[in-house]
Formats: structure tokens, C-alpha cells, sequence
């Protein structure tokens, strides 16, 4: 017997009543969070990823053992100069990297506006964050998989990719 299909949930929420901001063109809406891995020998990897919402395009991808709010400031920097302006929003969780006020003055002065996406609740992972997670391999390089990149968002689309890992793809 065929699963049956289950419903898409709804954009926005019943409280405010309001949809969420659907990108209309390319720049529109960007979107970026951190997804994590580590390596064979157990060090950590933070990935950025950057994906501009309508043509479903990896903007950039960074990878660091560690990134700051600096950081984040000059990724983005670098990509809004190479792409020759902002997006007119950026989406992101609350995370403390990315509501951090060195971030938000850069945003406020480059004239662009923030999108927060409501923090999950306790106990449900949101699916980009699982298949990492769940998966329970450890390799030396593994692709993230955001939901920004569930149509056809691949990394040849980016000019700038950095890894920092000590071994090679096995």
C-alpha cells in the first residue's frame, strides 16, 4: 500500500496572521545559518552557507573552526560586494552570531533589512539540521544540506570556498 503524502505546513503562523516574506526576485531575500560537522579526528566545522531564496543560488559557502559575528561581517561584506549590492533581506535564526549588534549596525549601514525565523520548538529538529546530525558519520568533508538547498542550490554557483580540514575526502 502506498505512504500517503503528508500536507505542507502553512507559511506564517495563526498569532500574527501574516504569511512569511516569499522572495520575488534575485537579491531579494538572502538566507544563511550555520550548519556543523567535524572531521575523522573529532575538531568541529562551522559552515556558512548563503543562498539567495528565489533562484535557490549558493551565494557563498565558508567553512572555519570557529566563526564570531566578525566574521559573519566580513563574509557577508565580501559577498555583497562581489554580487555589486545587498539583498533587500537577509533571513536568519536568532542566533547569537547573527543578532550580535556589530551584525546589525553592518546590516542597518549597508541598508538592508533582517528576517528572523521563529525558533523551533524544544525537542523538533528542522530537517537541514538533522540529516547532519542524525546521520551519525563522521568524514572529512561533508556537504551541508540547508533548506535553502533542497531545490538545485549547488556550490558551483559560488566563486569563494574555503575548507579548512586537516585530511583529505575519503
Amino acid at each position: 500500500m502506498p505512504r500517503r503524502q503528508r500536507q505542507r505546513q502553512r507559511l506564517g503562523s495563526s498569532e500574527s496572521g501574516t504569511q512569511r516574506l516569499r522572495a520575488e526576485r534575485v537579491n531579494h531575500v538572502w538566507s544563511y545559518d550555520f550548519v556543523f560537522d567535524q572531521t575523522e579526528d573529532g575538531r568541529r566545522l562551522k559552515w556558512l552557507p548563503i543562498c539567495d531564496e528565489f533562484s535557490r543560488e549558493l551565494v557563498a559557502l565558508e567553512v572555519e573552526r570557529r566563526m564570531e559575528a566578525k566574521d559573519v561581517i566580513r563574509i557577508l561584506d565580501a559577498v555583497v560586494v562581489e554580487r555589486g549590492g545587498p539583498p533587500e533581506f537577509i533571513r536568519s535564526d536568532n542566533g547569537p552570531e547573527f543578532v550580535a549588534l556589530a551584525v546589525q549596525d553592518w546590516i542597518a549601514r549597508r541598508g538592508f533589512r533582517t528576517l528572523y525565523i521563529k525558533p523551533e520548538r524544544r525537542g523538533r529538529t528542522p530537517p537541514a539540521k538533522a540529516s547532519t546530525a542524525a546521520s551519525g558519520t563522521s568524514s572529512s568533508i561533508v556537504k551541508p544540506s540547508p533548506a535553502c538547498w533542497r531545490r538545485k542550490c549547488s556550490a558551483s554557483n559560488t566563486g569563494s570556498t574555503t575548507t579548512t580540514s586537516d585530511r583529505s575526502p575519503r
